[in-house]
Protein backbone atom coordinates (compact mmCIF):
# COMPACT_ATOMS: atom_id res chain seq x y z
CA UNK A 1 0.00 0.00 0.00
CA UNK A 2 1.25 3.21 -0.96
CA UNK A 3 1.69 5.92 1.67
CA UNK A 4 -1.03 7.77 -0.06
CA UNK A 5 -2.94 5.84 0.24
CA UNK A 6 -2.09 5.21 3.98
CA UNK A 7 -2.71 8.62 4.77
CA UNK A 8 -5.82 8.77 2.97
CA UNK A 9 -7.23 5.54 5.27
CA UNK A 10 -6.14 7.66 8.29
CA UNK A 11 -7.64 10.88 7.01
CA UNK A 12 -10.59 9.01 5.96
CA UNK A 13 -11.20 7.91 9.99
CA UNK A 14 -12.89 10.92 10.80
CA UNK A 15 -14.66 11.50 7.69
CA UNK A 16 -16.22 7.98 7.81
CA UNK A 17 -20.31 9.63 8.16
CA UNK A 18 -19.55 11.74 5.29
CA UNK A 19 -17.89 9.73 3.06
CA UNK A 20 -20.56 6.53 3.32
CA UNK A 21 -23.40 9.76 2.95
CA UNK A 22 -21.62 11.05 -0.28
CA UNK A 23 -21.15 6.99 -1.60
CA UNK A 24 -25.29 6.47 -0.67
CA UNK A 25 -26.08 9.77 -2.39
CA UNK A 26 -23.92 8.87 -5.53
CA UNK A 27 -25.38 5.61 -5.54
CA UNK A 28 -28.75 7.37 -6.24
CA UNK A 29 -27.66 8.45 -9.67
CA UNK A 30 -24.47 6.64 -11.06
CA UNK A 31 -22.45 3.71 -10.91
CA UNK A 32 -19.49 5.62 -10.72
CA UNK A 33 -18.88 8.50 -8.65
CA UNK A 34 -15.83 10.73 -7.50
CA UNK A 35 -15.48 11.99 -3.65
CA UNK A 36 -13.32 14.96 -2.90
CA UNK A 37 -12.10 14.92 0.79
CA UNK A 38 -9.56 17.45 2.72
CA UNK A 39 -6.33 15.68 3.05
CA UNK A 40 -3.56 18.21 4.88
CA UNK A 41 -4.79 20.81 2.81
CA UNK A 42 -5.22 19.88 -0.45
CA UNK A 43 -8.18 18.25 -2.25
CA UNK A 44 -8.14 14.65 -3.27
CA UNK A 45 -10.63 13.20 -5.59
CA UNK A 46 -11.54 9.30 -5.24
CA UNK A 47 -13.05 7.47 -7.64
CA UNK A 48 -15.47 5.17 -7.94
CA UNK A 49 -12.70 1.90 -7.74
CA UNK A 50 -10.52 3.96 -5.37
CA UNK A 51 -12.95 4.03 -2.49
CA UNK A 52 -13.44 0.11 -3.07
CA UNK A 53 -9.94 -0.21 -2.98
CA UNK A 54 -8.90 1.88 0.05
CA UNK A 55 -12.10 0.13 1.78
CA UNK A 56 -10.76 -3.56 1.40
CA UNK A 57 -7.31 -2.24 2.33
CA UNK A 58 -8.92 -0.67 5.34
CA UNK A 59 -10.46 -4.11 5.86
CA UNK A 60 -6.74 -5.93 5.61
CA UNK A 61 -5.65 -2.78 7.77
CA UNK A 62 -8.45 -3.24 10.96
CA UNK A 63 -7.54 -7.17 10.13
CA UNK A 64 -3.77 -6.67 10.93
CA UNK A 65 -4.44 -4.63 14.06
CA UNK A 66 -7.17 -7.05 15.30
CA UNK A 67 -4.03 -9.81 14.92
CA UNK A 68 -1.68 -7.11 16.82
CA UNK A 69 -3.54 -6.77 19.52
CA UNK A 70 -4.22 -10.77 19.88
CA UNK A 71 -0.61 -11.07 19.83
CA UNK A 72 0.06 -8.26 22.17
CA UNK A 73 -2.65 -9.79 25.07
CA UNK A 74 -0.77 -13.54 24.14
CA UNK A 75 2.80 -11.42 24.63
CA UNK A 76 1.23 -9.54 27.87
CA UNK A 77 0.09 -13.66 29.15
CA UNK A 78 3.30 -14.41 28.22
CA UNK A 79 4.94 -12.18 30.46
CA UNK A 80 2.83 -12.28 33.23
CA UNK A 81 3.87 -16.13 33.58
CA UNK A 82 7.35 -15.49 33.37
CA UNK A 83 7.27 -13.18 36.16
CA UNK A 84 5.32 -15.72 38.40
CA UNK A 85 8.32 -17.83 37.40
CA UNK A 86 10.75 -15.86 38.68
CA UNK A 87 8.95 -15.05 41.42
CA UNK A 88 9.26 -19.11 41.82
CA UNK A 89 12.48 -19.01 41.49
CA UNK A 90 13.75 -15.96 43.79
CA UNK A 91 11.24 -17.97 46.60
CA UNK A 92 12.97 -21.34 46.06
CA UNK A 93 16.68 -19.61 45.99
CA UNK A 94 15.88 -17.91 49.22
CA UNK A 95 15.73 -21.15 50.30
CA UNK A 96 19.09 -22.67 48.91
CA UNK A 97 21.78 -23.96 51.83
CA UNK A 98 24.80 -21.11 52.58
CA UNK A 99 27.57 -23.65 51.18
CA UNK A 100 31.48 -22.44 51.46
CA UNK A 101 34.51 -24.21 51.41
CA UNK A 102 37.63 -23.96 53.00
CA UNK A 103 41.27 -25.21 53.35
CA UNK A 104 41.66 -27.36 56.46
CA UNK A 105 45.31 -28.53 57.47
CA UNK A 106 45.60 -31.65 59.59
CA UNK A 107 47.56 -32.48 62.49
CA UNK A 108 46.92 -35.55 65.02
CA UNK A 109 48.98 -35.51 68.47
CA UNK A 110 51.56 -33.23 66.79
CA UNK A 111 52.37 -35.51 63.51
CA UNK A 112 51.23 -33.43 60.34
CA UNK A 113 49.11 -35.96 58.56
CA UNK A 114 49.73 -35.60 54.67
CA UNK A 115 46.40 -34.96 53.36
CA UNK A 116 44.15 -33.03 50.28
CA UNK A 117 43.77 -30.29 52.14
CA UNK A 118 41.84 -27.85 49.27
CA UNK A 119 38.44 -27.41 49.91
CA UNK A 120 38.95 -30.27 52.31
CA UNK A 121 36.37 -28.63 54.63
CA UNK A 122 32.85 -27.26 53.41
CA UNK A 123 30.51 -25.51 55.49
CA UNK A 124 26.53 -26.27 54.75
CA UNK A 125 24.20 -23.75 56.78
CA UNK A 126 27.04 -23.10 59.86
CA UNK A 127 27.63 -27.25 59.97
CA UNK A 128 30.79 -27.79 59.20
CA UNK A 129 31.90 -31.19 57.09
CA UNK A 130 35.23 -32.87 56.43
CA UNK A 131 36.89 -34.55 53.52
CA UNK A 132 37.37 -38.48 53.50
CA UNK A 133 40.79 -38.13 53.91
CA UNK A 134 40.67 -36.55 57.02
CA UNK A 135 38.89 -39.60 58.48
CA UNK A 136 41.18 -41.89 56.62
CA UNK A 137 43.83 -39.94 58.34
CA UNK A 138 42.53 -41.14 61.69
CA UNK A 139 42.48 -44.99 61.00
CA UNK A 140 44.95 -46.88 62.24
CA UNK A 141 47.77 -48.43 60.25
CA UNK A 142 46.21 -51.34 58.15
CA UNK A 143 42.22 -50.25 58.67
CA UNK A 144 40.30 -49.69 55.97
CA UNK A 145 37.48 -47.06 54.86
CA UNK A 146 34.22 -47.99 52.69
CA UNK A 147 31.34 -46.37 51.93
CA UNK A 148 28.46 -48.74 50.78
CA UNK A 149 24.88 -48.72 50.79
CA UNK A 150 24.93 -45.34 52.62
CA UNK A 151 27.03 -46.72 55.84
CA UNK A 152 30.46 -45.83 56.13
CA UNK A 153 32.56 -48.93 57.10
CA UNK A 154 36.30 -48.71 59.26
CA UNK A 155 37.15 -52.10 58.87
CA UNK A 156 36.17 -54.95 56.87
CA UNK A 157 32.66 -53.93 55.00
CA UNK A 158 30.33 -56.71 56.81
CA UNK A 159 27.09 -57.73 55.34
CA UNK A 160 24.15 -60.37 56.23
CA UNK A 161 25.50 -60.19 60.12
CA UNK A 162 24.02 -62.03 62.58
CA UNK A 163 24.63 -62.03 66.21
CA UNK A 164 26.20 -65.39 67.21
CA UNK A 165 24.17 -65.94 70.53
CA UNK A 166 20.68 -65.68 68.31
CA UNK A 167 21.94 -69.26 66.11
CA UNK A 168 21.03 -72.38 67.40
CA UNK A 169 22.89 -73.98 69.95
CA UNK A 170 23.79 -77.53 69.52
CA UNK A 171 25.58 -78.58 72.25
CA UNK A 172 27.88 -77.75 75.55
CA UNK A 173 30.42 -79.25 77.89
CA UNK A 174 30.11 -77.64 81.42
CA UNK A 175 28.48 -75.14 82.82
CA UNK A 176 28.41 -72.37 80.29
CA UNK A 177 26.48 -69.45 80.93
CA UNK A 178 24.58 -67.84 78.33
CA UNK A 179 22.80 -63.87 78.26
CA UNK A 180 24.66 -63.41 81.89
CA UNK A 181 25.17 -59.41 82.31
CA UNK A 182 28.70 -59.39 83.61
CA UNK A 183 31.36 -56.79 84.52
CA UNK A 184 35.00 -57.97 83.19
CA UNK A 185 38.18 -56.90 84.81
CA UNK A 186 38.53 -53.16 83.43
CA UNK A 187 34.70 -52.53 85.04
CA UNK A 188 32.72 -52.59 81.91
CA UNK A 189 29.25 -53.95 81.75
CA UNK A 190 27.84 -56.15 79.72
CA UNK A 191 24.42 -57.90 79.25
CA UNK A 192 23.74 -60.69 77.25
CA UNK A 193 26.81 -62.00 77.07
CA UNK A 194 28.60 -65.68 77.21
CA UNK A 195 30.65 -66.70 80.59
CA UNK A 196 33.04 -69.90 80.06
CA UNK A 197 35.20 -71.32 82.71
CA UNK A 198 38.16 -73.36 81.57
CA UNK A 199 37.13 -76.63 79.88
CA UNK A 200 33.94 -75.80 78.63
CA UNK A 201 32.96 -75.16 75.61
CA UNK A 202 29.31 -73.90 73.20
CA UNK A 203 28.69 -75.12 69.83
CA UNK A 204 26.39 -73.38 67.11
CA UNK A 205 24.56 -74.49 64.25
CA UNK A 206 24.91 -72.02 61.75
CA UNK A 207 23.44 -73.95 58.36
CA UNK A 208 26.67 -72.89 56.17
CA UNK A 209 25.07 -69.49 55.94
CA UNK A 210 28.48 -67.21 57.03
CA UNK A 211 31.99 -67.13 56.24
CA UNK A 212 33.28 -64.67 58.87
CA UNK A 213 33.71 -64.37 62.77
CA UNK A 214 34.24 -61.46 64.87
CA UNK A 215 34.06 -61.42 68.62
CA UNK A 216 35.18 -59.41 71.55
CA UNK A 217 36.91 -61.27 74.61
CA UNK A 218 37.27 -60.06 78.17
CA UNK A 219 37.79 -62.14 81.78
CA UNK A 220 34.87 -61.51 84.03
CA UNK A 221 36.02 -59.43 87.51
CA UNK A 222 35.83 -62.33 89.77
CA UNK A 223 38.99 -64.23 87.89
CA UNK A 224 41.99 -64.89 90.12
CA UNK A 225 44.94 -62.81 89.35
CA UNK A 226 46.86 -65.70 88.89
CA UNK A 227 46.15 -67.73 85.83
CA UNK A 228 45.84 -67.62 81.93
CA UNK A 229 43.27 -69.15 79.32
CA UNK A 230 42.83 -68.95 75.45
CA UNK A 231 39.78 -68.97 73.57
CA UNK A 232 40.07 -71.71 70.48
CA UNK A 233 37.41 -71.48 67.80
CA UNK A 234 36.71 -74.46 65.64
CA UNK A 235 34.61 -74.95 62.20
CA UNK A 236 33.56 -77.98 61.75
CA UNK A 237 36.89 -80.30 62.16
CA UNK A 238 39.42 -77.84 61.97
CA UNK A 239 40.73 -74.73 64.46
CA UNK A 240 40.61 -71.56 62.66
CA UNK A 241 41.87 -69.62 65.40
CA UNK A 242 43.77 -69.50 68.92
CA UNK A 243 43.78 -66.42 70.76
CA UNK A 244 47.04 -65.01 72.12
CA UNK A 245 47.05 -66.36 76.00
CA UNK A 246 45.46 -63.51 78.64
CA UNK A 247 44.55 -62.93 82.37
CA UNK A 248 42.62 -60.80 84.65
CA UNK A 249 45.37 -58.00 83.78
CA UNK A 250 44.53 -58.12 79.77
CA UNK A 251 42.08 -55.55 78.52
CA UNK A 252 39.14 -56.71 76.40
CA UNK A 253 40.31 -57.40 72.56
CA UNK A 254 38.57 -57.75 69.71
CA UNK A 255 39.37 -60.62 66.95
CA UNK A 256 37.66 -59.63 63.37
CA UNK A 257 37.33 -61.45 60.07
CA UNK A 258 38.12 -65.08 61.61
CA UNK A 259 37.36 -67.35 58.22
CA UNK A 260 34.88 -69.98 59.19
CA UNK A 261 34.46 -70.74 55.98
CA UNK A 262 30.62 -71.04 55.85
CA UNK A 263 30.48 -73.99 58.46
CA UNK A 264 27.66 -76.50 59.27
CA UNK A 265 28.74 -76.11 63.22
CA UNK A 266 31.22 -73.27 64.67
CA UNK A 267 32.35 -74.16 68.44
CA UNK A 268 34.13 -71.63 71.17
CA UNK A 269 36.56 -73.36 73.24
CA UNK A 270 38.21 -72.02 76.28
CA UNK A 271 40.92 -73.55 77.95
CA UNK A 272 42.49 -72.03 81.11
CA UNK A 273 45.16 -73.39 83.74
CA UNK A 274 42.77 -71.72 86.43
CA UNK A 275 40.99 -69.30 87.99
CA UNK A 276 40.51 -67.00 85.18
CA UNK A 277 36.80 -66.99 83.71
CA UNK A 278 36.69 -65.95 80.27
CA UNK A 279 33.69 -63.32 79.33
CA UNK A 280 32.70 -62.94 75.29
CA UNK A 281 30.45 -60.04 75.35
CA UNK A 282 29.25 -60.07 72.00
CA UNK A 283 29.92 -61.98 68.91
CA UNK A 284 29.00 -61.92 65.15
CA UNK A 285 28.92 -63.98 62.22
CA UNK A 286 28.83 -62.12 58.53
CA UNK A 287 29.96 -62.50 54.99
Amino acid sequence: MSDNKISIIIALIGMVGMIAAAIIGAKWGQDNFNIAVQLDGKDVLLKDADVQEIALENEELKKKVQRYEDEMGELESLNEKLNSDLDTANKNWSGAPEVSFENYGFVVNGEDKNVGTENSMVKVNGREYFSKDFLKGMLDEGQSLTVEDNTLFIGPVIADKADLFEQIVMDTEGYVDEGVSETDSFGNEYINALSLNGGESIMYNLKKQYSKLKFTIAVTEYSSIDGNGIVKVKADDDIVYTSPKFNKQTEPFSEVSIPINNCTFLSIIYESDGGVRCLIPEAEVYN
